[in-house]
């Protein structure tokens, strides 16, 4: 019965109560939107070194594949953003891969020689010396907030030489 009369006897909350509530959830509000914004910033820093990271490895499963299925390949520079692969298979058969990404530049080295529109770099994997070569791999994004670039180094080998026919 005393919980009752001591409703009763309340006339409401006053102006400085509602004024002090409304001040204190601002600050709380103000607190959590930062929070929230400082996480999707984070987010997408994540993502975006995450998706360079993912270009650099598909590119680089590109030049292995290519490196441990086939006779002998040349790179050649298209561009900053692309260049092509003309490889021999091993069935004597020529083909190419364009190696294209449009937002990204990069810089290929393979055993000390960069792929330069001057520098064209061919594999010959008849030949015992390159069955394994050094490949170092920049990608830089252009045209993004972020500047993201990654590295990729890896040795690239062959158990054998690369005969005709196999």
């Amino acid at each position: 019965m005393k919980i009752l009369s001591y409703f009763r006897n309340q006339k409401g909350i006053t102006l400085a109560e509602l004024l002090g509530t409304i001040v204190l959830i601002s600050i709380v509000s103000a607190l959590l939107m930062g929070i929230i914004i400082s996480s999707m910033k984070n987010y997408e820093s994540v993502e975006s070194s995450n998706h360079i990271r993912n270009q650099a490895n598909q590119i680089m499963f590109q030049l292995t594949t290519i490196h441990q299925n086939n006779l002998e390949y040349t790179l050649q520079y298209i561009d900053q953003h692309a260049f092509e692969i003309e490889y021999v298979a091993t069935n004597g058969e020529k083909k190419s891969l364009l190696v294209e990404r449009e937002s990204y530049q990069y810089e290929l080295e393979v055993d000390g020689l960069v792929l330069s529109p001057t520098q064209e770099i061919f594999i010959d994997l008849t030949n015992q010396d390159q069955l394994s070569v050094t490949v170092e791999l920049s990608l830089q994004s252009i045209g993004s907030a972020r500047n993201d670039d990654v590295t990729v180094q890896s040795t690239i080998s062959r158990m054998t030489t690369a005969r005709e026919g196999d």
